[in-house]
């Protein structure tokens, strides 16, 4: 019986242990807090540790407790400061992608330039040996004599 419980559970707990390792991080939502418009600020307060004497009536101060206290101003961006950030994201692309333009066309053209010179090296290297052109058009030849060769030898000899 508790056999099959335990069987019942490790499928339960992969999940489990799926879930929590594909989850998003902290990090992940303040970034996207911030983008939305939220400020996240720390601020560092003191606490006293008083003693109030009765008789006196003094208030003596012993001993003072720094922590820290994470504070969160959300002011949610306007649309028109939401468009606003946008367009100008898109107008920082469109700038760099222009200024880019040029030169990619001048190196595209480099490019252009120097495989055609490379095969006009090549066209002028195979017409200079004619024994390489022929070789290269006829290797259909060289693999039947072969064949034929391998043929004929394998009538002289035992396998």
């Amino acid at each position: 019986m508790e056999k099959q419980k335990k069987k019942k559970m490790k499928p339960f707990y992969l999940i489990l242990l799926a879930m929590f390792l594909s989850s998003c991080s902290a990090q992940y939502h303040l970034n996207k807090a911030e983008k939305k418009g939220a400020k996240l600020g720390t601020e560092v307060i003191y606490k006293y540790i008083t003693e109030y004497d009765t008789i006196t009536n003094e208030i003596k101060v012993i001993d003072s407790i720094p922590y820290s206290v994470t504070k969160i101003e959300y002011v949610p961006k306007t649309r028109y400061e939401i468009k606003f950030d946008n367009k100008r994201f898109k107008d920082s692309l469109n700038f760099i992608r222009k200024s880019y333009k040029d030169s990619v066309r001048l190196q595209i053209k480099e490019v252009r330039i120097e495989s055609k010179a490379d095969v006009k090296k090549t066209k002028i290297e195979s017409k200079s040996s004619p024994f390489l052109r022929f070789v290269g058009r006829m290797w259909w030849i060289f693999i039947i004599f072969g064949i034929a060769i391998g043929a004929y030898i394998r009538k002289y000899l035992p396998f």
